[in-house]
């Protein structure tokens, strides 16, 4: 009898005929059995002669044999007791069969949590594009020195670029994920002309951060947002302060308030996104909480100080996975820059009425604005009745407008707003212009190149 492969027999062999023994019968064959490799035990070879005894298997065969199936295993299981004994391994019984361990690869998409943040958390690990991924297809994660990706270049002393319009911005998830590799150095979300979409800002955020890291090595590119209140007068700011709120929740990394006339109305501004525990720029002279909860009245901040932050929490739930922080390291971080030099958060004003220009020293005065820029579009218009503003040069009367708006930012060491081309771009750095609109890339790369920018675009 030949024997190829291995075989599991379900019964035992018929008996032999009756008549004279001719030769000791062979002995039944050993039921093939599992060891401890999760190999058969019994190795296939040739037949063997009549009147010897087969040689003893070794204990645990590491020869290559074709797999198990779970017919084959069934019926070992349904071996007979007596049949079991006769095989010589190791073990007294038949073992579990082996274990299938998948292997993960740390590439791949991970389940998302439950809950928004940890869902969010989660999804940042699946990455497009190979260019950003490292050997083995291994995400690289961010090795930016901040989050905020145009703080840390104005605290270098370089230009920031920014793309966006001041409406009809697509808020999606898609729409993220397409710009999370955009040339600008911040994206300018238009919310005082277009659409309050707050939902759509949450989901835009979330394809920037699938789409992360950036090339530069930060989680996502800096969102900064003109919020739909205007900054006429402190009133209007405070009873407005929930859009801020909203704006901040969804983890962007600024707010940009139009149409400011008033300091009371940018300090409540300032105010009203920052957390009551942060103090620097708080005046010392107000009375203390304990104080304030014994019925002690608040003055009016002296100026050039402000007064208690009035941001609740609640959306550092939703906002700090966008970071990448936890929700207390979120809070700590989510301050003015530069009056909080560890700060993550950029605010800016906008002067863009008459009544705006005439207080710009003390608007720009406040704590806590980190860039300030005159809007041509409206001034023109509400200053001299311009549809269309000439902006090579500006009018006479703009120019002055201009001038008064410049020099206040460089007293306040605030950053100077102006749109350029790549024709002006020089000039306006030289001159000091930090922040460029315009939606230029080749203007960013001139200016760039000019300013011999280290940090990858």
């Amino acid at each position: 009898m030949r024997r190829s492969g291995v075989r599991f027999p379900s019964a035992p062999p018929p008996s032999p005929p009756p008549g004279p023994p001719s030769a000791p019968p062979l002995a039944p064959p050993p039921v093939p059995r599992i060891g401890p490799s999760g190999r058969c035990c019994v190795r296939a070879g040739p037949e063997v002669p009549s009147g010897r005894s087969a040689p003893a298997p070794a204990p645990d065969c590491r020869r290559p044999r074709l797999p198990l199936t779970a017919i084959t295993i069934a019926s070992t299981a349904r071996a007979s007791p007596s049949r079991r004994a006769r095989c010589r391994c190791q073990s007294a019984r038949m073992p579990d069969p082996p274990r299938l361990r998948s292997r993960i690869d740390d590439s791949s998409p991970r389940p998302c949590d439950a809950d928004a943040h940890g869902s969010l958390q989660d999804r940042h690990v699946r990455r497009r594009g190979a260019g950003r991924r490292g050997q083995g297809g291994r995400r690289k994660e961010a090795m930016a020195g901040r989050i905020n990706r145009a703080i840390e270049l104005l605290a270098q002393g370089q230009a920031v670029y920014y793309a966006g319009h001041h409406t009809g911005h697509l808020l999606t998830a898609a729409q993220g994920r397409a710009d999370g590799g955009t040339w600008a150095d911040y994206i300018n979300i238009g919310m005082e002309h277009g659409a309050f979409d707050l939902a759509g800002l949450a989901e835009y955020m979330r394809g920037l951060v699938d789409a992360g890291p950036t090339r530069s090595g930060h989680r996502t590119p800096a969102v900064i947002v003109e919020a739909p209140v205007n900054g006429t007068d402190e009133a209007t700011v405070r009873h407005n302060a929930w859009q801020f709120r909203q704006i901040l929740g969804r983890g962007v990394h600024g707010v940009l308030l139009c149409q400011a006339e008033s300091a009371d109305a940018v300090r409540a501004f300032v105010e009203a996104c920052r957390y009551p525990h942060q103090r620097l720029g708080v005046d010392p002279a107000l009375p203390s909480p304990l104080a304030r909860m014994r019925g002690t009245p608040a003055p009016r901040p002296a100026p050039g100080q402000l007064g208690v932050g009035t941001r609740g929490r609640g959306s550092e739930a939703t906002a700090a996975p966008v970071w990448g922080l936890s929700e207390e390291a979120y809070m700590r971080r989510c301050d003015p820059w530069p009056l909080n030099p560890e700060g993550e958060l950029l605010l800016g004003v906008k002067i863009e009425s008459p009544e705006g220009v005439a207080r710009c020293e003390q608007i720009l005065a406040v704590p806590g604005l980190g860039f300030a820029e005159l809007g041509p579009g409206d001034l023109g218009l509400a200053l001299l009745g311009l549809l269309d503003v000439p902006r090579q040069p500006y009018p006479p009367e703009m120019q002055q407008a201009r001038a008064r708006v410049f020099a206040a930012c460089r007293a306040n060491g605030l950053a100077f707003l102006e749109a350029c081309t790549p024709e002006t771009i020089v000039a306006r750095l030289d001159e000091g212009g930090r922040v460029i609109a315009g939606g230029s890339e080749e203007t960013a790369r001139i200016g760039r190149a000019h300013q011999r920018r280290a940090m990858p675009a």
